[in-house]
């Protein structure tokens, strides 16, 4: 096993204010060691899409715009063959920090049987997401510690959109919550699911079903080229404009809750260990492809705010595909 030390200095002002740094500078590094890590590709497909439907509407001035900082983190980030797969990355950290940890939920709580809730909601995903956004748009912040947070960006929006990791069970069964779905055990085709993991399976099953994402993507052409045309599928659905106008992250993990509660737990209707059918997950793998398209929708107004902001002036702004 090979050991690969990744690091991108800045100053502590690019940290968020609930982050632990707190010297002048800070490293940003990433331990790597070079063996298989299928599991890590796991809930890539999600962030990756999400990413990619934001490329496909995205206009030329913001590729052109946002390409250095994507240039940047693909010879310095592993695992890096396509922009998109800058998405990947923070979860990629997962494996071997957590110092990043927090940023991936926002756990609204969802409490059936009047079960109390913590308050406020662990996580810190919205101001990350927040904090993420600010750095990208500004000018000033240095080419290495803007790519860092771009990669956080368009990761994060995916991570805003898929439900359950904006929702945790509490009742009778997680008085202390499931954990976004962590605990909780389904069955699906004779193989037991974590809730959380049938709903990034879900999604990965969009691309191509029982095949594990390979890393770097480009390696299996094949499974690259599906991809690409799932994504363009997912940018040509119809959103209304008021869908994708609405920035408002808080709206986007109500929408998460709802949608949760209606699909994944089913109305509380689902007990731990149930055995769902293919209806079930049919319905949950259609959700999760909308989610994918509004938030690369979402994504794509987002970064071409970004650049207008960075760049003090307009530009052509992103494709929309809308219903009336």
């Amino acid at each position: 096993t090979v050991s690969v030390l990744y690091c991108v200095t800045a100053t502590n002002a690019s940290m968020p204010s609930f982050s632990r740094a707190s010297s002048t500078a800070v490293a940003f590094c990433l331990l790597v060691l070079a063996s298989p890590r299928a599991a890590i590709a796991w809930d890539c497909v999600g962030h990756m899409l999400t990413a990619m439907v934001a490329f496909e509407r995205a206009s030329p001035d913001v590729k052109i715009a946002l390409q250095p900082l994507f240039d940047y983190a693909q010879h310095r980030y592993f695992d890096q063959s396509v922009d998109a797969e800058l998405a990947c990355w923070p979860d990629d950290m997962r494996y071997v920090t957590s110092a990043y940890a927090s940023w991936q939920y926002h756990d609204n709580c969802y409490n059936p049987t009047g079960f109390p809730c913590p308050n406020p909601p662990p996580g810190d995903l919205l101001k990350a997401l927040n904090q993420s956004i600010a750095k990208v748009s500004d000018s000033a912040v240095a080419l290495a510690e803007r790519s860092f947070w771009l990669s956080f960006l368009i990761s994060l929006v995916g991570v805003a959109h898929q439900p359950l990791h904006v929702t945790s069970l509490y009742d009778a069964t997680f008085p202390d919550g499931d954990l976004s779905g962590n605990r909780f055990y389904i069955y699906y085709q004779g193989e037991p699911y974590r809730l959380h993991a049938m709903c990034d399976h879900a999604l990965d099953a969009t691309v191509a079903p029982h095949t594990a994402q390979p890393r770097p993507v480009s390696s299996n052409q094949t499974y690259w080229a599906a991809m690409q045309q799932v994504a363009k599928d997912l940018a040509a659905e119809p959103l209304s404009s008021e869908e994708i106008h609405d920035l408002d992250q808080s709206h986007w993990s109500e929408e998460g809750l709802r949608l949760a509660v209606k699909y994944v737990y089913q109305d509380h209707a689902l007990p731990n260990g149930s055995t769902v059918n293919t209806t079930y997950w049919t319905n949950v793998h259609t959700m999760l492809r909308g989610r994918v398209a509004l938030g690369g929708a979402r994504l794509a107004l987002i970064l071409a705010n970004a650049v207008e902001a960075a760049q003090h002036t307009s530009i052509t702004r992103p494709v929309e595909s809308t219903k009336n």
